[in-house]
């Protein structure tokens, strides 16, 4: 049954209270030859209370998710994106997008795993711990599978999407970029030095 997004925001405002940091319903026009709007529902919430508050979404109607998750850096604060969406197929634009903004300590990220609840969210997961370095509590499958195993192997404590730490790709290819250009140069070294040994020897000759 479709609910109003007013009565789901109540429903997470009466369960979790202020660990609800902030909540906001936006409404966007969607269609071409027929406008209609469609409801957002964007939800800032506390680490602590993310598994519950995935559980209640389930429970008000099971979820997709309908986007990859991204992040924010903050000063102190990394802030973890969930795109999901319920009421899927009901049709003129009636799904509900609820975007979940998850706040967590920034130097120490943790997280309780959902993929027991919607299990397509294990490749999400896997791609959070290898690249952001989250821990994700309860994560049955924490192998890495978008960067390849050499690279770290050769760039211990590497984490790709931490820029912040000169861990990130930027940092990276820097470094490989630099790696290559003492080898160009390295290589070119030892022509100079034969070019040069060719140059003294008539010279040499000249002089007996």
């Amino acid at each position: 049954m479709i609910i109003p997004a007013e009565e789901v925001v109540q429903k997470f405002k009466d369960a979790f209270g202020d660990k609800i940091l902030d909540v906001n319903i936006q409404e966007t026009m969607k269609g071409v030859r027929r406008q209609i709007p469609q409801r957002i529902i964007r939800m800032k919430i506390e680490g602590d209370i993310f598994y519950d508050a995935f559980s209640l979404l389930c429970d008000i109607d099971y979820p997709h998710a309908s986007a990859p998750m991204t992040f924010r850096l903050h000063e102190d604060k990394m802030e973890l994106i969930y795109v999901f969406a319920i009421f899927s197929g009901s049709g003129n634009y009636q799904e509900l997008p609820v975007i979940f903004q998850v706040m967590l300590d920034k130097d120490k990220p943790r997280v309780r795993s959902v993929a027991d609840l919607l299990p397509g969210m294990i490749l999400y997961e896997r791609e959070t711990i290898e690249m952001l370095g989250v821990d994700i509590v309860g994560a049955k499958d924490r192998r890495n599978f978008l960067m390849p195993k050499s690279v770290y192997e050769k760039e211990k404590g590497m984490l790709p999407y931490r820029a912040d730490l000169g861990f990130g790709f930027d940092d990276y290819y820097k470094r490989r970029e630099k790696e290559e250009a003492d080898k160009v140069k390295a290589e070119e070294n030892p022509k100079a030095d034969d070019k040069a040994k060719t140059e003294e020897k008539p010279k040499t000759e000249e002089a007996k």
